[in-house]
């Protein structure tokens, strides 16, 4: 089964027009509207990437970091309609590869979500806290 981007949002809308324009530029999607979903996604359901809207209340850094710590080598992206996030600090700091602003200018994500596969996990995130 080919890998899937799995975006984490609550807005169907949302969620409806960003799996489409992936899947133009053919990416396997799957929309989720929490991160308690991967729990219950099958075993041979393989992701290539995960984008989140940080502007869903229920994500916190609990959730990313405890996603990152099972699926180290997945790159994560995120969308805001926010400037600052103070309570994911930690997160974007040190889990999120990129976060988009909304609206989203999906050239700029489908660029950052290129980069992310062609080149893996950021290596500013890996080294953090190594000395």
């Amino acid at each position: 089964m080919e890998k899937m981007i799995i975006f984490v949002a609550e807005d169907q809308n949302q969620a409806d027009n960003l799996c489409h324009v992936l899947h133009i530029h053919n990416y396997n999607t799957k929309h989720l509207q929490s991160f308690e979903m991967f729990n219950g996604l099958p075993e041979n359901e393989t992701m290539a990437a995960v984008i989140i809207d940080l502007d869903n209340d229920a994500i916190s850094n609990i959730d990313i970091r405890n996603f990152k710590r099972a699926n180290p080598y997945i790159p994560l992206l995120a969308v805001s309609g926010k400037l600052f996030h103070p309570e994911l600090q930690e997160s974007m700091q040190s889990h999120i590869f990129a976060c988009v602003s909304k609206p989203v200018d999906l050239d700029e994500l489908i660029f950052l979500l290129n980069s992310a596969l062609e080149n893996g996990v950021s290596s500013i995130n890996q080294t953090k806290g190594k000395g």
